[in-house]
């Protein structure tokens, strides 16, 4: 009886050893049972093998041979799978297999053997597919990285009116708000925007006129589309500089018109040179309700040159900021864009509600020292 026992618990671990085998090592017998049951279709008897005997049904992919049992006939049988009906098992049996088992059913195992391949074959098809659809994916977001970029840079030079892009078409400018009192044109004193003449006069009698209107709630400084050269200049109180869409006000690039003045008190002395140090673009101090804003326009420092002359050692003082206020209060700076300061773009030093907000500060990543966005001090 423990005989008995030992036998068929050691025949379970030999068939299911050779069930692990014939399912990882011989994947190729499996995923071609379909084609076996066409050939045992063929070949034995339509009495012994109906159609309703089998839970499946198989379509041949190859064609049929004209041989007798096959190698995967006799692999199976040799594995010990039999079919439930004694009769199938003659088409089955070759000269030198083994008499038929009694306990195995052999579509019941081979059903799951063959659901096992197709699985098994889908696996390595997906493997092989893999570096295929990773390829396709990395072009798509290149793809999408290139049309993102493009937009960028055709949003920069087109106008977008209810989040289309409007090609080709001249639009009239934005109308100006009126943000005081009194509004000025920079015009109105004779300023010119061709990028070659100096309107350093004509900003400083606009902020003179502007300066003597506090008690009326100050003005309003207008800079339209165009390209304004000048020296650095002074704000003055209860003022307001607005920078029209497609105005840029130039920094002149030469640093004999550009002021000198002490050192920051924080550092004592010149950060680049001992004693003063130049000062900046736009500059005001002991101030009160000032706003610098605009639709997006643009007060360029042409910092190029002073990066070009920092580098050769060939200036004499500390570069000054593009935009410097100092011992102010009440003061509003957006909506507006500054790039290429020749130092530090914007420095409020020892302010007093000050609210700074949709800037956006331009400067080129290499050779372009110090060019730090906001720099806040006391």
């Amino acid at each position: 009886m423990l005989l008995g026992s030992a036998i068929t618990k050691k025949r379970k671990q030999v068939n299911k050893a050779n069930i692990v085998n014939f399912r990882y090592r011989h994947a190729k017998i499996v995923y071609a049972f379909r084609d076996e049951i066409s050939f045992r279709r063929h070949h034995c008897p339509s009495d012994q093998l109906s159609e309703t005997q089998l839970p499946f049904e198989f379509t041949p992919s190859k064609q049929i041979p004209k041989e007798g049992p096959s190698f995967l006939t006799h692999s199976l049988h040799n594995l010990g799978f039999r079919s439930s009906n004694p009769s199938e098992n003659q088409c089955w049996q070759t000269p030198d297999s083994p008499p038929p088992a009694k306990s195995n059913s052999v579509f019941a195992m081979m059903v799951d053997t063959s659901t096992l391949g197709r699985f098994h074959h889908q696996r390595l098809e997906f493997k092989r597919c893999l570096p295929a659809i990773i390829t396709s994916h990395r072009t798509l977001f290149t793809v999408l990285w290139i049309a993102a970029f493009a937009s960028v840079f055709i949003w920069q030079r087109n106008v977008v009116v209810g989040g289309f892009f409007l090609f080709g078409r001249t639009l009239p400018p934005r109308p100006i708000p009126k943000l005081r009192p009194v509004v000025f044109n920079l015009t109105d004193f004779g300023g010119v925007g061709d990028g070659v003449t100096l309107n350093t006069e004509a900003f400083e009698r606009a902020v003179s006129a502007i300066s003597k209107l506090g008690k009326k709630g100050g003005g309003q400084l207008n800079v339209p589309p165009g390209r304004w050269l000048t020296a650095p200049f002074n704000l003055t109180s209860h003022m307001t500089l607005f920078v029209a869409q497609d105005a840029v006000i130039l920094g002149l690039d030469d640093e004999k018109y550009w002021p000198l003045m002490p050192p920051l008190p924080s550092y004592g002395y010149g950060r680049e040179h001992p004693g003063p140090r130049y000062g900046s673009l736009i500059h005001g101090q002991n101030l009160k309700d000032i706003v610098i804003t605009g639709h997006n326009g643009t007060i360029n420092g042409q910092g190029q040159t002073w990066w070009k002359k920092y580098r050769q050692k060939r200036l004499n003082h500390t570069r000054g900021p593009l935009v410097q206020i100092m011992w102010s209060s009440d003061i509003v700076i957006a909506n507006i864009t500054l790039r290429d300061s020749p130092f530090w773009t914007l420095h409020p030093y020892d302010c007093k509600n000050i609210t700074i907000r949709n800037v956006t500060i331009l400067a080129p990543v290499t050779e372009a020292p110090n060019t730090d966005g906001i720099d806040p001090g006391k």
